[in-house]
């Protein structure tokens, strides 16, 4: 007969580390109040983009600090800024350009973070990116 009142022990999920949005929420709650210059919607966008183009093979296969994690970091800032400006097209990107700058570098830092702080968010990072390249299946 089950116990009344007990909690199940079901393994308690972070939502950021198992879906697109979770994630997109973990950045915006962690940018700085220049957030609001740009609005979530621009946010949301960084860090899709950056799921997209963060160097995880580079980002594990050096330890924190290395050139090639630098090296690895400044490709994936160019690479977004590239990927943005084909989103919002040049008149739209050029009047933003210095705030996302700024937004894409701090977004880059808070991923680096998460994807090192857990194994799980790794994994996670690795499978949406698998989705988006092979599709939903």
């Amino acid at each position: 007969m089950p116990v009344v009142g007990r909690k199940s022990r079901k393994k308690n999920v972070c939502k950021f580390k198992t879906e697109i949005i979770g994630f997109q929420k973990y950045v915006w709650g962690r940018l700085p109040l220049r957030k609001y210059l740009l609005g979530h919607h621009k946010c949301f966008d960084v860090a899709s983009v950056l799921i997209q183009e963060f160097p995880c093979d580079a980002i594990d296969n050096s330890k924190s600090g290395e050139t090639l994690e630098v090296k690895a970091l400044k490709q994936t800032v160019a690479s977004c800024k590239r990927h943005l400006a084909l989103v919002y097209g040049e008149p739209e990107y050029d009047k933003w350009q210095d705030a996302l700058s700024q937004i894409i570098w701090q977004s880059v830092w808070i991923t680096l973070r998460w994807y090192r702080s857990d194994n799980s968010a790794a994994k996670s990072l690795r499978k949406w990116r698998r989705q988006w390249r092979y599709g939903k299946g």
